[in-house]
């Protein structure tokens, strides 16, 4: 047995494990799960056009967003990027990390509710109440929840439902831009090595988890990502990451890319 058929059957005994946190996710955001059904009015309603995914790596650094002319959707700590473009901002902003309600977390956490420029929040679904009690007057705001078995290929994606884990922001943002029918994705700041590096483009040095656990996390991650691969083929997206230097290689990369 080689450590591929070893880490099928951990796939398998993960989603048969996360049964319990699923129902029981389920049962304490019901509303959230109700109130997602909204979240229809993004299903095809971009068909055809093209998007770019903003990650946190430290390439975004490169990004000149003047130059981009099409509709971007840019993820976690964004609002800390020195050289926005309030001409054309973002036109989605998304959060899947429920550790932004954490105290510690606090000066992100109201960093992405005033990042200076409006926008359309895609937030995950656990973190309703609070952003509904610290943010009442905020209108934009659609919740989704990813809160089901590790995403497969094999099943249908809807952003309007319960639907598949992504375990990375960048993953439920590329799933939610074929949902929304771009046929063109375009990944800008998408290092994928943060376990490597410890850097983002706001900070080179960062403490995180020891390599061992951030290891441990990117397998599903990266699995993930090869699924999506599959999924796009499936609906006719085309996904290209456009960071030059990127490790994540699910996605063709474009090597001459000044990103």
């Amino acid at each position: 047995m080689n450590i591929n058929s070893l880490f099928s059957i951990d796939l398998i005994l993960y989603n048969l494990l996360l049964t319990p946190k699923v129902i029981l996710t389920v049962l304490k955001n019901r509303k959230s799960l109700k109130i997602a059904k909204r979240n229809k009015i993004f299903e095809k309603s971009q068909t055809g056009k093209t998007i770019y995914i903003c990650g946190n790596g430290p390439s975004l650094n490169k990004v000149n967003f003047r130059e981009i002319k099409d509709d971007y959707l840019v993820l976690n700590d964004f609002y800390r990027f020195e050289e926005k473009d309030l001409e054309h901002p973002p036109k989605y902003y998304m959060i899947l990390d429920e550790d932004y309600l954490l105290k510690s977390l606090s000066e992100r956490y109201y960093g992405v509710f005033n990042p200076g420029f409006d926008t359309t929040y895609l937030i995950n679904g656990v973190m309703r109440e609070q952003i509904e009690k610290d943010f009442p007057d905020k209108k934009n705001i659609y919740y989704f929840c990813p809160w089901g078995k590790l995403f497969s290929s094999k099943k249908e994606y809807d952003f309007s439902k319960l639907h598949g884990r992504p375990w990375n922001v960048v993953s439920e943002a590329i799933l939610f831009s074929i949902y929304a029918g771009y046929t063109d994705i375009k990944l800008v700041g998408c290092d994928y090595s943060v376990f490597a590096t410890n850097a983002h483009f706001y900070a080179q040095v960062q403490n995180h988890t020891k390599l061992r656990d951030m290891l441990y996390k990117y397998c599903y991650t990266t699995q993930v990502h090869y699924e999506i691969a599959e999924y796009a083929q499936k609906k006719g997206a085309r996904i290209i990451n456009m960071t030059k230097d990127t490790l994540l290689d699910a996605y063709p990369i474009d090597d001459k890319s000044r990103f």
